[in-house]
């Protein structure tokens, strides 16, 4: 879906201007309230950009095949050695490939978002790991700190 760089340009970009508002002492509550939401919707025609042009290239790829898809059937037809059904059958082909690309092509579309969200998990569960083994280690040193203390009294 969207790229790391475009992801971290929103991010830095917003949280800069959102930054910038707060610390202005010249603005009221709903100045800054009014001129966060613009921030926001600014990030929201930017996604709306980004999708709309992943969308449109999915649906150009879509037409490139529909396209070939006709002039095969134009072909078929125009074919006199091929009797009715045996045209009805390469048509019926022909839609049956059609419809396995585009479904294809829109699984790729979003096969890009699942990906993203599998890294982000596995991510996570890392985090977990090494978080939950920072947190062992501390404890462990706190219970040896605390026996160490204990023999000494």
């Amino acid at each position: 879906m969207l790229s790391k760089n475009i992801k971290q340009e929103i991010l830095e970009v917003s949280n800069i201007e959102i930054n910038k508002i707060l610390a202005d002492p010249t603005l009221d509550d709903d100045q800054k309230d009014s001129q966060i939401k613009e921030v926001f919707n600014n990030i929201q025609q930017i996604l709306f950009y980004q999708l709309n042009e992943q969308l449109n290239t999915v649906n150009n790829e879509i037409a490139t095949e529909i396209n070939k898809s006709e002039t095969e059937v134009t072909k078929i037809l125009g074919n006199s050695a091929l009797n009715p059904e045996q045209q009805q059958t390469n048509i019926e082909k022909i839609i049956q490939d059609l419809i396995t690309i585009i479904d294809k092509l829109i699984d790729k579309l979003f096969q890009q978002s699942r990906n993203e969200k599998v890294v982000k998990q596995e991510k996570i569960a890392i985090l977990k790991q090494e978080n939950e083994a920072k947190l062992n280690s501390l404890l462990d040193k706190a219970y040896q700190e605390t026996n160490t203390d204990s023999e000494t009294r």
